[in-house]
């Protein structure tokens, strides 16, 4: 059974929202965060920040649980639910609107970020993404009992 404070769950959270990967080692609730090879860092692994760690990872798979960050989906599902708690008729009109159009990540955040609502979607982000964490481990912890 994998129980983390809360201040682990809330490391993940934030370090997964900024792009790292997350492993959990299953014996010692260690956990180590990479650069994902798809965030635009591969080609610099002679000069690895993260080789000890990532050695440790692929030395012991089996020892490790990936802890997965939002998909694309997710993430735009989190944004359509943040535009149902904006109070400005004409800015939820509008991020509804640029949800709709090519790149809506970009559009939105665009809409955001020039907005008096910029701060208000970073704190309902980040407690979206202790959502996810939180659902992500409880997954793991059925995976488990399954397992057994």
């Amino acid at each position: 059974m994998i129980i983390l404070s809360t201040e682990q769950i809330k490391e993940i959270a934030e370090q997964l929202e900024v792009g790292f990967d997350c492993f959990l080692n299953k014996h010692n609730n260690e956990l180590i965060f990479l650069i994902g090879d798809d965030d635009g860092f591969s080609g610099f692994e002679d000069d690895d920040a993260w080789a000890d760690d990532r050695k440790k990872i692929n030395d012991n798979p089996d020892d490790y649980y990936p802890i997965e960050k939002m998909g694309p989906r997710d993430s735009f599902s989190v944004m359509e639910d943040f535009i149902y708690t904006v109070d400005s008729d004409k800015l939820r009109e509008e991020l509804i609107r640029a949800l709709k159009h090519k790149k809506p990540f970009r559009q939105f955040k665009y809409l955001i970020d020039d907005s008096e609502y910029r701060q208000k979607w970073f704190d309902f982000k980040s407690k979206k993404m202790l959502e996810w964490v939180i659902a992500e481990l409880d997954l793991l912890n059925a995976n488990e009992e399954e397992d057994k």
